[in-house]
């Protein structure tokens, strides 16, 4: 009947709704329970400095200080997809695309690089150690050369949520989570330093992009969105929201990932560890009650 037609695509909806719903909170909340246990797999094993080293380097990539760098290019990507769905014009969808992939990989490769070429001077301003300076100093060389595949990744990323397949990305958050705590738990079985649970966890979440990445190539290969030169027009769109996406993120980066690094300029890893430590409770709580 016609009021059954109707209805179908608001119960689509609804149904799509609940399901991203109810994944997304239970990956939530696995995830920050295996963020509890693998942050006292490190800290018994290695110690709470070695651990303060680890979250340092990790605050360089796209889900730490970088976000302040990354242009919004997910959330603008997401944006993208969103108007091709409802306009039907995967042309301009191929053209915005290649804007924001042209963006991520000037930004990836331009912080990238000068990552590379200050990691000494930075292990310096952070406090870090003779002892350890050896072993972090190629760690962020290694943290700067997965910034030109993440930032850039990020694409895919805002692809994926624009075709509202949040499932997907939960599960594949799951996955390299679950990954990176094996690994860990391995490597502190082995008697490997500390190092190595960084590098492990850089694997696991350059594995989730790069799989993000193909995701997101066959989707748009069904809908013919191929790349092509922006006009004048899209490019001042694109500028626009990346500019209003890059002030909500100096605000939260206040709040959140420059604490780490202002604690390690004044204090040393061992304070960074063990706030990281302190905080990782309540994080978790807070995840819980946000669900």
């Amino acid at each position: 009947s016609p009021s059954t037609a109707a209805s179908a695509p608001g119960e689509i909806v609804l149904v799509r709704l609940v399901h991203n719903t109810v994944v997304s909170g239970f990956v939530f909340g696995l995830v920050a329970l295996l963020g509890l246990l693998v942050v006292s797999i490190i800290v018994k094993t290695w110690g709470v400095a070695e651990f303060g080293l680890i979250v340092l380097a990790r605050l360089l990539l796209p889900t730490g200080m970088l976000a302040l760098v990354d242009l919004g290019i997910a959330d603008v990507t997401t944006n993208a997809i969103a108007r091709a769905r409802e306009n039907r014009d995967w042309t301009a969808a191929g053209k915005r695309l290649t804007v924001l992939v042209g963006m991520g990989t000037a930004v990836g490769v331009s912080v990238g690089l000068l990552l590379w070429a200050t990691a000494p001077a930075l292990a310096q301003l952070l406090q870090v150690d003779e002892a350890h300076r050896s072993s972090f100093v190629p760690l962020l060389v290694a943290t700067a050369a997965a910034n030109f595949v993440l930032l850039p990744g990020l694409v895919a990323e805002g692809v994926v949520k624009g075709f509202e397949r949040h499932a997907l990305l939960r599960w594949s958050e799951l996955a390299s989570t679950v990954a990176y705590v094996i690994a860990t738990a391995y490597l502190a079985s082995a008697g490997a330093g500390y190092e190595w649970v960084a590098y492990a966890f850089l694997m696991a979440i350059l594995l989730r992009t790069i799989f993000l990445m193909v995701v997101a190539v066959v989707v748009l290969r069904r809908y013919r969105a191929a790349p092509g030169w922006a006009d004048k027009t899209i490019l001042r769109d694109l500028l626009r929201h990346s500019a209003l996406l890059f002030q909500g993120k100096l605000i939260g980066l206040v709040q959140g990932p420059a604490q780490p690094l202002a604690i390690s300029a004044l204090f040393g890893p061992a304070a960074t560890g063990l706030y990281e430590a302190i905080v990782r409770l309540p994080r978790f709580t807070k995840v819980l009650s946000s669900l």
